[in-house]
């Protein structure tokens, strides 16, 4: 299991804003790792699900809120729908962790 944090940092100059360039950086995760949209994770949060030919379950979940990245990944042997419960249930806490002064 990995837990990636991104943060894109408030700057001036041109580009948008740190949120916006994150929902950017979220667009191209999830249309290459996640095509699922999931609701109450983040602003945005997406998740896919792989199958692997030693028999495991590869489960990811990438999730925005402002201008972090969440990505969870998580690999095992155990049924898909655990895992994408699981994968979830982590990218949500880990969002709810997250404190913006």
């Amino acid at each position: 299991m990995s837990v990636r944090l991104e943060l894109n940092e408030r700057f001036s100059g041109s580009g948008g804003g740190a949120s916006e360039r994150t929902h950017r950086f979220f667009r191209i995760r999830a249309d290459h790792s996640c095509p699922s949209a999931i609701s109450g994770v983040g602003d945005e949060a997406c998740i896919g699900t792989q199958r692997w030919p030693d028999g495991s379950t590869r489960t990811q979940v990438v999730a925005r809120k402002g201008n972090v990245l969440v990505t969870v990944s998580y690999r095992a042997a155990r049924p898909a729908d655990q895992m994408s419960t699981e994968t979830s249930r982590l990218a949500h806490a880990v969002i709810g962790r997250i404190r913006f002064e």
